[in-house]
């Protein structure tokens, strides 16, 4: 009597199309989330603060090292900002207008576009920071 052993193989896993599809993941979410950005036709250099947070605002203002000022990427003068944001306020009244300032511009300056938006009636200001990662 022979008694024939038979060899289990066990099942393999291929590694080389699975790294593939990780790779093409990471493709696509790294490019999908650099397009993301709200403000990318303004080339601003923002403040770091390690308490900001990520809202959705109704208005963007951004203002350049050179005081040009930019509402929704669209180049303003600083006349203009109180009919823009009273138009906001009568369509919604808690509108929120967050300000993206270069960190090397005027003090005084910021201190004035702040005082037009409050005048304007807008209460709901937040100035715009990069999130400071500490390792």
């Amino acid at each position: 009597m022979l008694i024939k052993y038979r060899k289990k193989t066990l099942p393999k896993v291929e590694l080389a199309p699975l790294i593939d599809i990780v790779f093409i993941l990471l493709i696509f979410f790294a490019v999908s989330s650099s397009l993301i950005s709200d403000n990318e036709s303004i080339p601003l250099e923002l403040p770091t603060a390690s308490s900001s947070e990520n809202n959705s605002p109704d208005i963007i203002i951004s203002v350049k090292k050179s005081k040009e000022i930019y509402i929704n990427s669209q180049k303003i003068s600083f006349a203009q900002i109180p009919p823009l944001v009273i138009q906001a306020l009568s369509k919604n009244p808690s509108t929120q207008v967050i300000i993206n300032a270069d960190k090397n511009l005027d003090y005084g300056f910021i201190i004035s576009l702040l005082d037009k938006i409050r005048l304007s009636g807008c209460s709901n200001i937040a100035l715009q920071v990069e999130k400071k990662i500490y390792k």
